[in-house]
């Protein structure tokens, strides 16, 4: 064992340093400590800190969380009226889309005007 991969090794646990030193702090943890525990256990700190879940963003998670269970909330709570869609109509040779109205050729299951099925 010589001096050169006594070197090399060195400069791929300092590598490995920076890594998660860097790759902390774009995740809000403690870019030092996680320049030391990288350092220390090479690349199993650093794919340990790439699992980690993302600390800056997980506040913002949260809140976008809240607002939209409780805008469903708010929309399961109202009390608007259900408007039942008429009947579909047919007039022998044609029938008549229950969404939007459109007379459609009886031979054909689908609108023509906005893809409704029968």
């Amino acid at each position: 064992m010589g001096i050169a991969s006594i070197i090399i090794g060195i400069v791929f646990l300092l590598i490995m340093g920076g890594l998660g030193s860097w790759l902390a702090e774009k995740k809000g943890y403690s870019s030092g400590s996680w320049f030391f525990l990288c350092l220390l256990t090479g690349p199993i700190g650093l794919l340990t800190l790439a699992g980690a879940p993302n600390q800056k963003i997980e506040p913002y998670l949260d809140l976008i969380s809240r607002k939209l269970d409780t805008q469903v909330a708010d929309k399961a709570s109202s009390s608007a009226p259900i408007i039942s869609s008429p009947p579909v109509r047919s007039s022998g040779e044609s029938w008549f889309c229950k969404k939007c109205q459109t007379e459609n050729p009886a031979t054909v299951n689908s609108c023509k005007g906005c893809g409704e099925y029968r």
